[in-house]
């Protein structure tokens, strides 16, 4: 290792004492040190991720085999599994993107078809992967913004790392401008590849965005005149840019026909459908989605755990056993 890297390992590992174990926050740090908040968020996470951070939950109550059985009960759902909640949404999003790597190497088998969505919980799940089978891993929607980093790309990317495995990536955008256009893409023949492997998926792996509240990376992308009818007809949750009401039923929605990606049947059809999320201020989103029936197993926190078990349980999910 060379005097760089020592000085850039110090930096990270008395950024990490001061943050994990002398509970200093991020703007705290960044006036000690001279850095901006947002640097010392990045090396919190970058610490996280070279593996100088590592974090161990040693309790018995919160994430409980019982909570989870009985979040399972009360939702309909054929798995739940609950990690904890945190105040830091990156070590959130690091904990349930593990839990979803867990389950997938658990889950896989030889010659399987995997699909993912876009969103930053999801994004961990490769950071978290080892010894796969060999498989085809397929992006279900197409791209949001311009960072490929922010993609599903960079999902499928390191899931084929030295695996063996292929990767079916989707160039295109999630909105496409016109309904005409959207047709016009999903023709080209490279993408109607990847779309043809929607009716034949073995696993599928999405998160959740709440659209009432506002907390999904979509809001930027959504014109105004689309958001005014998401708003009148009661959109609550959003997964790979399908929106739902707060009773679970899909929207029919003129922004439909723009979409590029897997569509609610295809799901439906898919044997494993497992969604990603936490942030309290997304439960009543998650709710929906598992009141939609497409779900098999969520992956939540124990904070939304203990909200969802306060709601009315669900009974009506078709593809509970």
């Amino acid at each position: 290792m060379d005097d760089r890297q020592q000085e850039d390992n110090a930096l990270l590992g008395e950024i990490a004492r001061r943050f994990y174990i002398c509970d200093e926050t991020k703007s705290e740090i960044a006036s000690s040190l001279e850095l901006s908040r947002f640097k010392v968020a990045r090396l919190i996470a970058e610490a996280r991720n070279k593996g100088v951070v590592s974090i161990q939950i040693h309790d018995d109550s919160p994430t409980s085999p019982e909570l989870s059985q009985h979040l399972r009960q009360h939702l309909g759902l054929k798995q739940v599994i609950i990690v904890p909640s945190s105040h830091d949404i990156s070590v959130e999003r690091d904990l349930l993107g593990e839990a979803g790597a867990k389950y997938l190497m658990e889950h896989i088998h030889e010659g399987e078809s995997i699909g993912f969505s876009w969103g930053r919980t999801l994004l961990p799940i490769a950071r978290h992967i080892s010894n796969l089978p060999r498989a085809t891993f397929v992006q279900l929607t197409g791209v949001v913004g311009n960072d490929p980093s922010q993609s599903p790309i960079a999902i499928l990317n390191q899931m084929t790392i030295g695996s063996g495995s292929s990767a079916k990536a989707l160039f295109a955008p999630l909105f496409s401008p016109t309904s005409t256009s959207a047709m016009v893409t999903k023709m080209e023949p490279a993408v109607a590849e990847t779309l043809s492997y929607y009716s034949k998926l073995d696993m599928a792996f999405l998160s959740i965005g709440s659209w009432n509240p506002r907390v999904t990376q979509l809001e930027q992308h959504i014109s105004p005149e689309d958001a005014e009818k998401l708003n009148k007809m009661g959109a609550i949750a959003e997964c790979g840019g399908m929106f739902f009401d707060e009773f679970g039923n899909y929207l029919n929605l003129p922004i439909n026909e723009r979409r590029i990606s897997i569509n609610v049947e295809e799901l439906r059809n898919t044997p494993i459908v497992v969604f990603l999320a936490g942030g309290k201020e997304k439960s009543n989103a998650i709710r929906a989605i598992c009141l939609s029936g497409l779900a098999t197993c969520l992956i939540t926190t124990d904070t939304v755990a203990q909200i969802l078990l306060k709601e009315p349980p669900i009974h009506k999910n078709p593809q509970t056993d």
